[in-house]
């Protein structure tokens, strides 16, 4: 691990709590607006609740940090064009298959004593939710870049002249 890896990363931190956040508050305004929500949170605590978001918070921050390498080793190589969009897109995509992990192992290993349709659900599975994280990391990605042009505006920040 380099040397900027073993202090925090408030970036890092900050953009992985904006996504989960807003992740939970469009998940809460799909199921309200189903007139569902009370019944799905029903079943929860505070504890509960703490601790799912812990765990999406985690994951997210995970494939932040993953997506945050996969960008900095496009800039360091320069056969390739360096996208923060593209970055998102895989970041969006491992998260997408942590979240998918974590719960679906702990229920199918509790509900399936076939170790081939285990193997078939998770490596299936995991495709499935890399490629719906990476739709969803694409949409991120849109709007965390419509967010930056406009606090460059806002700021009158010349992107080209800063090195980051």
């Amino acid at each position: 691990m380099g040397a900027i890896e073993d202090r925090v990363d408030l970036r890092l931190w900050s953009v992985a709590t904006f996504r989960a956040v807003t992740f939970v508050i469009a998940v809460a305004l799909s199921v309200h607006s189903r007139g569902t929500l009370a019944g799905a949170l029903s079943n929860l605590n505070t504890a509960i609740g703490f601790g799912l978001f812990g765990v999406l918070w985690t994951t997210t921050l995970i494939a932040t940090r993953s997506g945050d390498r996969y960008y900095r080793r496009r800039v360091e190589d320069r056969r390739y064009s360096a996208s923060r969009l593209e970055a998102t897109i895989v970041a969006g995509g491992w998260n997408g298959v942590f979240i998918y992990l974590a719960p679906t192992l702990a229920l199918i290993y509790a509900l399936i004593d076939n170790a081939a349709a285990l193997v078939i659900a998770t490596v299936f599975g995991s495709f499935v939710a890399f490629v719906v994280g990476a739709f969803v990391g694409l949409a991120y990605g849109i709007v965390e870049a419509l967010l930056r042009g406009i606090s460059d505006t806002l700021i009158g920040v010349n992107r080209d002249a800063v090195i980051e």
